[in-house]
C-alpha cells in the first residue's frame, strides 16, 4: 500500500510497482522472525537488496547478509529433509527419497541460489501428508493452513482431508477435521483484509489464477486445467 502512493519516479517504485504484497502473510512473518536476530546488519544493507541492479554484488564471492536473507528456506529445507523418513516405512525408500530432495536442481536452485517461500510451503506440505499417513487429519489439516498461508496451493488437499474424515468417521467429525484449519487461516488472513494491495495481488489474483494456470491446450481459446483434471 506504501509502495502504490509513490511517485512514479521513485526508484522503488520504479523497481517493483505495485504488486509487492502477493503471497499470504506467512511468507514473510516466517523469515521476519528468524531474520531478527540479525535485524542490525540487515538493515544496514537492505537498500542494497531493495534497489539493487546487476553490478550490485559482481565480483563478491560471498556476501553474509545475502546469506542470511536465503537462511529461512536453507533452514525450511534441511527440515524437510529430516522429516521425510516419516512418510516411508522402508528406509532405503527413505534415504532415496532424501538424496533426491537434497541434489534435485529445483531444491538447490529455490533454496541457494533464488531463496524462495516455496521450502517452507513444502515443509508444511509434507507434515500434512504425515500426518495423512499416521490418520491425524486434524493435525494434517492445521499443516495444509499453514502451507496456504505461505501460497494457497496446498488447500488443493483440504477436500481430500474432509473426504478421508467423512468415510471413516461420518459428517459431523469431518466438519470438525477442517474447522481449526480453516479458523487459523482467518486468523491470519483477516488483519490484512483493510489492505487493497493484499486483497488485489495476494487473496484474489495472482496466486488464485496461477493454482489453475497449468493445462492442456485443447484448442486456440480452450485449455483443461490440471487442477481440475486431478480432482
Amino acid at each position: 500500500d506504501h509502495v502504490s502512493k509513490l511517485s512514479p519516479s521513485d526508484p522503488i517504485k520504479k523497481n517493483f510497482g505495485d504488486d509487492i504484497f502477493i503471497y499470504p502473510p506467512l511468507a514473510y512473518l516466517i523469515p521476519s522472525a528468524i531474520y531478527l536476530p540479525f535485524n542490525h546488519l540487515l538493515t544496514s544493507s537492505a537498500d542494497k537488496f531493495i534497489l539493487a541492479n546487476d553490478t550490485t554484488f559482481s565480483g563478491n564471492s560471498f556476501f553474509l547478509p545475502l546469506l542470511i536473507f536465503k537462511l529461512p528456506f536453507i533452514l525450511f529445507s534441511f527440515l524437510t529433509l529430516y522429516f521425510f523418513p516419516k512418510l516411508f516405512s522402508d528406509p532405503h525408500k527413505s534415504r532415496l527419497a532424501q538424496l533426491v530432495w537434497l541434489y534435485a536442481p529445483v531444491t538447490v536452485f529455490v533454496t541457494s541460489c533464488l531463496g524462495q517461500a516455496d521450502t517452507i510451503l513444502t515443509f508444511f506440505m509434507l507434515m500434512a501428508l504425515i500426518f495423512v499417513k499416521n490418520n491425524k487429519l486434524v493435525l494434517a489439516s492445521i499443516c495444509v493452513a499453514l502451507s496456504a498461508l505461505v501460497k494457497p496451493f496446498g488447500l488443493i488437499l483440504l477436500p481430500l482431508i474432509a473426504i478421508k474424515s467423512y468415510k471413516e468417521n461420518g459428517f459431523f467429525w469431518s466438519i470438525k477435521t477442517v474447522f481449526p484449519s480453516i479458523l487459523l487461516w482467518l486468523t491470519f488472513i483477516v488483519p490484512y483484509l483493510g489492505s487493497p494491495a493484499f486483497k488485489m495481488y495476494a487473496l484474489f489474483f495472482l496466486l488464485t489464477s496461477k493454482t489453475s494456470y497449468a493445462g492442456i491446450c485443447v484448442s486456440g481459446g480452450t485449455t483443461i486445467r490440471w487442477l481440475y483434471i486431478f480432482y
